[in-house]
């Protein structure tokens, strides 16, 4: 929520002509969380949004979090990430400019998993053609 809250404010001092809609999804217990399905039409209305973290209740055993079947409801299915260097910044590896793009909806996230045996979890890797 910082990064979204700052990006408001940083909007609002420039005055760019943006209205936020501010919808929350959260399965932490006690946490404000709007529905899945309300926070979906919100992205798919606006055709734009910003996206946090949606943190899971660890220790908790689910077969599909929250933002497994918010990333499919939306099919986003990559997370592409640009990276650069900037200058001014010294840093070990200079001159970089690349992007890398991350499946995030097959292979470990496609949440076909099982206990085999107690104790054992086999987790199978689903990769298809479409995706």
């Amino acid at each position: 929520p910082d990064l979204c809250l700052q990006l408001r404010d940083l909007f609002k001092f420039s005055n760019v002509p943006v209205v936020f809609e501010e919808v929350r999804l959260s399965e932490l217990p006690g946490a404000a969380s709007d529905s899945l399905e309300s926070v979906c039409d919100s992205f798919l209305s606006n055709k734009v949004g910003i996206k946090g973290v949606i943190s899971s209740p660890s220790g908790v055993s689910q077969l599909e979090t929250l933002n497994m079947k918010f990333r499919r409801n939306l099919d986003l299915f990559a997370n592409v990430v640009r990276i650069r260097s900037l200058n001014g910044l010294d840093t070990r590896h200079k001159d970089l400019d690349f992007v890398v793009i991350r499946e995030q909806t097959e292979g470990e996230y496609s949440a076909l998993e099982h206990a085999s045996v107690p104790g054992v979890v086999e987790s199978l890797k689903i990769i298809t053609r479409t995706q």
